[in-house]
């Protein structure tokens, strides 16, 4: 059976690549326009005091997005699929 290695978050993110970068970038841009789209519309909850997106998912605004946290869920998710 093969072992599978847990990785800290800092070893992912030494292992970025310029394709990567751009993807999170492109990511971050989804996110914005995801966002702006939900103020436009006024999906405001109340019980969450923030904005959701239709599925019910918090959504923010791209000045309090941490480049390095979707870098990272990118590589997550990249590493997971090659497996």
């Amino acid at each position: 059976m093969a072992k599978m290695k847990v990785r800290m978050k800092e070893e992912i993110l030494q292992e970025k690549t310029e394709r990567e970068i751009f993807f999170t970038g492109c990511r971050i841009e989804k996110m914005q326009e995801e966002y702006e789209d939900v103020v436009r519309n006024k999906r405001w909850d109340k019980n969450k005091e923030c904005y959701v997106n239709k599925n019910g998912e918090p959504v923010v605004h791209k000045k309090d997005i941490v480049h390095d946290e979707v870098l990272a869920v990118i590589l997550c998710l990249a590493n997971t699929t090659q497996t």
